[in-house]
């Protein structure tokens, strides 16, 4: 297991090239969040996720993503290792109740922290129930954040940190 410090990103924006996720890069770049070494960008099209990073870096180019990841939703492996590289790890990549397990589970094994701006409570539900079964000690959850705050407000809640251990959050 890879220690958190040795993690070659702090944040990794998956499914940035949806609707969402774009919305969220273009929001971290313009507002300088992270500098670009900080965080990377993830999908399952090398093109489209190249593209959106050349854009990125025309728009702020010390505070454009660091990098590029292609992983599909469904390739267990290419998840965990994504969730490996990044001490947290914000999915923009729905529908959450076809896509989003497989992203927490990597998660969860790499003990890297989630976001999501999901609104499925039927996702939200399973998830539950599968954080009980696995009861991982020191992790942050934060699904729903979609419901509950802004994109704006999560980025900057995260904005240049690292998270530390703490509990499993519950958010609603």
């Amino acid at each position: 297991m890879l220690k958190v410090e040795s993690r070659p990103y702090a944040i990794i924006v998956y499914g940035a090239t949806g609707f969402s996720g774009t919305l969220t890069c273009e929001y971290a770049t313009r507002a300088e969040l992270w500098p670009s070494k900080t965080w990377c960008i993830a999908g399952r099209s090398k093109a489209k996720v190249t593209a959106l990073q050349e854009k990125l870096s025309m728009m702020s180019p010390n505070y454009a993503p660091g990098g590029i990841q292609v992983a599909a939703v469904d390739d267990a492996a290419a998840m965990r290792h994504l969730a490996t590289m990044c001490d947290v790890l914000l999915n923009c990549a729905g529908p959450y109740a076809l896509t989003g397990e497989g992203v927490v589970v990597a998660c969860l094994e790499a003990r890297t922290h989630y976001v999501d701006i999901t609104g499925e409570p039927q996702f939200v539900s399973k998830l539950v129930n599968l954080m009980r079964r696995r009861r991982h000690g020191v992790w942050r959850w934060f699904p729903v954040q979609g419901l509950t705050v802004s994109q704006r407000i999560w980025l900057c809640i995260l904005r240049g940190r690292r998270c530390g251990p703490a509990r499993v959050c519950f958010v609603d």
